[in-house]
């Protein structure tokens, strides 16, 4: 009974930061999104514009990915190659 209502109020907490629902309390400077998850999240979208804070995307692994956060106007954090030669 106890480990059900941990792994119940753990996938609340999970929501929740996932979807950035805890941010007007701490008013972010920046918010990192995963690069995968960044098309289908709303609030990362909505966040960045209530917010006016600098959009920063991780993992980029390719010059592929690199364009697509580029048109998110982010910074990057990448592994495996240079942006600058792609």
């Amino acid at each position: 009974m106890f480990s059900q209502a941990w792994d119940e109020n753990e996938y609340c907490i999970g929501f929740f930061l996932k979807n950035l629902l805890l941010n007007f309390l701490s008013r972010p400077d920046f918010i990192a999104y995963n690069l995968e998850d960044v098309h289908r999240a709303c609030s990362f979208r909505l966040c960045s514009y209530l917010y006016r804070v600098q959009k920063v995307l991780w993992v980029v692994r390719s010059p592929e990915q690199a364009a697509i956060a580029r048109k998110q106007n982010a910074v990057m954090i990448f592994e495996g190659f240079d942006p600058r030669e792609g």
